[in-house]
């Protein structure tokens, strides 16, 4: 969503990369068992949001693995494939937070620097969290400035099943690609429920 976009914008400028590389998860540790769009579907959309600049690539290269995306391993492959480089790993508070249950963590930290993104509303204490990642793995973890507003991946997909404008959540080309592919559309019966209230309410009231 738009968000993310803002965010990988603002990482490029504040840590000064030459390229920012955005990689869609084939199964991600965190979600197996939920329901998400086919990897294809996530990498074409990516593709769509950050296409024509030229620092932003987005990799295939964990839907090309296939099986459960583990970070320590995409670490160790983008560490391969550009050995001179510093590499660094953004990631969101909450994910800091859960990190000791992730594998290998300390191969991720000992091969890329660790940065948090901020989000507004959040609730984490992101100095607290980065002391901890320290005393447990020697991680000097950064923190960019910009801080996105409260914008969940979730609520676009509600939004899209409910027939409600995108406009806000994500750019039109996304839009676009979700219509046109009809993803996260709503299943027959409820589509019925949302018949009836929109007979029943008024449209601000529906909305």
């Amino acid at each position: 969503h738009i968000e993310h976009i803002r965010l990988a914008f603002s990482a490029l400028d504040e840590l000064n990369l030459d390229k920012l590389i955005v990689i869609p998860t084939y199964i991600s540790p965190h979600k197996i068992g939920k329901s998400v769009s086919s990897g294809i579907d996530r990498l074409n959309m990516l593709k769509h949001a950050f296409r024509g600049n030229e620092k932003i690539e987005v990799s295939s290269f964990e839907l090309d693995k296939e099986g459960v995306s583990f970070t320590y391993q995409t670490i160790l492959h983008f560490k391969n494939l550009y050995k001179n480089c510093q590499i660094f790993f953004l990631m969101g508070s909450d994910m800091l937070e859960n990190f000791p249950s992730w594998k290998n963590p300390q191969i991720i930290v000992d091969n890329a620097t660790l940065v948090l993104t901020k989000r507004k509303g959040s609730g984490f204490n992101d100095e607290i969290l980065k002391q901890i990642a320290y005393k447990n793995y020697g991680a000097e973890v950064l923190t960019l400035e910009f801080e996105g507003k409260d914008v969940s991946s979730t609520k676009v997909r509600v939004y899209n099943k409910l027939g409600l404008d995108l406009s806000a959540f994500v750019p039109l080309a996304v839009s676009d690609y979700i219509k046109e592919n009809n993803l996260y559309a709503l299943k027959e019966q409820t589509e019925i429920y949302k018949k009836i209230l929109e007979q029943r309410l008024t449209e601000k009231r529906y909305y």
